[in-house]
């Protein structure tokens, strides 16, 4: 439907250089308590969000990116000089987060998981309705939750406590 509008949800990716990928490198504050930190790692434009998952982006037009296995996408805009300064994140259906880049410096902190018995992971699965037609279902595959999206690959949930997945 969205590319019927003239809105398609997957982009042609396009070929940016490593040195152009590192100007995007940097922390992004969405609010007081929430960030999301943009790195290249082999590479590629890797992006994390609070306590989320990392994800590749995928460079679709000048300044701007698609998240690996999603339809948001990430826009950075520039100052006068040429300096990215903030981010704004689109999703699908028009959202947008802005989120101003800081001074700070760009670290990826590595996550730790647990392992949960079978009768908790069972308690979550089932499918989640996000928004109309767009739904979650969460299985239990041999002890490893995995999230499948409507139309998009399935991933796996590793859990750091019995009550927060990532």
């Amino acid at each position: 439907a969205a590319e019927a509008m003239g809105k398609p949800l997957y982009f042609e990716p396009i070929e940016v250089d490593i040195a152009t990928l590192k100007q995007y490198e940097g922390v992004y504050k969405l609010s007081e308590e929430e960030s999301r930190v943009i790195l290249v790692k082999e590479g590629t434009l890797i992006s994390k969000r609070g306590n989320d998952r990392i994800y590749n982006l995928i460079p679709i037009g000048e300044d701007e990116f698609q998240f690996e296995d999603s339809f948001t996408r990430l826009k950075f805009e520039r100052n006068g000089a040429g300096a990215i300064t903030k981010a704004t994140s689109i999703t699908a259906g028009g959202k947008e987060e802005v989120e101003m880049k800081t001074d700070e410096k760009p670290v990826l902190e590595e996550r730790k998981s647990i392992k949960l018995s079978d009768e908790i992971l069972n308690q979550y699965v089932g499918t989640y309705e996000l928004m109309k037609g767009f739904n979650v279902k969460i299985t239990n595959e041999n002890n490893q939750l995995m999230a499948h999206p409507t139309g998009q690959g399935k991933e796996a949930l590793n859990a750091s406590s019995e009550t927060k997945f990532y």
